[in-house]
C-alpha cells in the first residue's frame, strides 16, 4: 500500500483516479489546483504524486518545483499532459518530474507506476525488518 495525490483541476479526473487507486488498496487523496497540490503534499507526504500541468493557481510544473523544495525525501512526481510540444515536455523536465504521462492517462501505464512503486516500497520495508531481526 502507497500513499498517492491526485491534482487535476478536472475534478472528475481526480476523483475518478483516488476512487480506482482507493479500490485497489491504496490511501489516495484528490486536489484541484497546484497551490492544494503542494499543501497537501506538505501535510500528507505521499509517496507519489499524478500532476496534472495545466491548473490554475499554480500549474503543476511550479508545483513540482516547490513540493521538491519542500520534501525530502520528495515523492515520486509524474506528470500528467495532453500537451506534447518539445518545449512544454522540456519544461517538465526541468522541473524535475520523474514520468510523464500523456492524457488521456493509460490506466495500464498508470497502474505499472503504481504497481513498480509499491514493490519497491514494500522491498524496502523487507529489509528494514531483516535489519531489525540481525540486531
Amino acid at each position: 500500500m502507497i500513499s498517492i495525490l491526485a491534482v487535476d483541476d478536472l475534478h472528475d479526473s481526480a476523483d475518478s483516479l483516488v476512487m480506482l487507486l482507493r479500490q485497489l488498496g491504496h490511501v489516495a487523496t484528490a486536489a484541484y489546483d497546484g497551490r492544494q497540490a503542494v499543501e497537501f503534499a506538505r501535510d500528507l507526504k505521499p509517496d507519489l504524486i499524478f500532476l496534472d500541468i495545466n491548473m490554475p493557481r499554480l500549474d503543476g510544473c511550479e508545483a513540482a518545483i516547490e513540493i521538491r523544495r519542500l520534501l525530502s525525501p520528495c515523492p515520486l512526481l509524474v506528470a500528467l499532459t495532453a500537451v506534447t510540444d518539445p518545449r512544454a515536455r522540456m519544461r517538465i523536465a526541468d522541473a524535475g518530474f520523474d514520468q510523464c504521462l500523456c492524457k488521456p492517462a493509460d490506466m495500464a501505464a498508470i497502474m505499472k507506476v503504481v504497481t513498480e512503486l509499491d514493490a519497491t516500497k514494500r522491498a524496502g520495508q523487507v529489509q528494514k525488518d531483516q535489519g531489525r531481526t540481525a540486531e
